[in-house]
């Protein structure tokens, strides 16, 4: 069993690795909309502060960078676990075939290997394509 600090480790190693290695645009966005927040806040906190409707001191530029941050990415969390619908539909007939008793276990677990290796032969299709409509866009 995980330790309270090995879990906060591997979380916080979780979200560095989704923030900054998978969304770098989103999470660089995030900042600067961070820090240009905080600094429209602190132009208004005359105005804030007259009418103690928040207090602004007690929000510091990592708060403000943190809710941008946040901001920018919740649409990533948000779509993170989505599968094609043709991957869905495909899973769904496998366990129908499954529990009619119209193929075993065993071929079950083939045809889920194949869907995967598809999937994959896919995925590998769309970034090899992404990169090749990028390097067309250099030229």
């Amino acid at each position: 069993m995980k330790s309270g600090n090995d879990e906060i480790s591997y979380y916080l190693k979780m979200s560095t690795d989704i923030l900054f290695v998978k969304n770098p645009i989103s999470t660089s966005m995030g900042t600067l909309f961070g820090i240009f927040i905080h600094g429209v806040f602190n132009f208004f906190s005359p105005l804030f502060q007259s009418y103690e409707l928040v207090k602004v001191s007690a929000f510091n530029v990592f708060h403000f960078v943190a809710f941008g941050i946040f901001g920018f990415n919740v649409k990533n969390l948000m779509n993170r676990h989505k599968v094609s619908s043709e991957v869905e539909l495909t899973i769904k007939f496998i366990e129908e075939q499954l529990a009619n008793g119209h193929i075993s276990k065993m071929e079950a677990k083939q045809q889920y290997r194949v869907l995967i290796a598809k999937a994959v032969d896919n995925v590998k299709v769309n970034s090899t394509t992404r990169e090749d409509n990028l390097k067309m866009q250099d030229q």
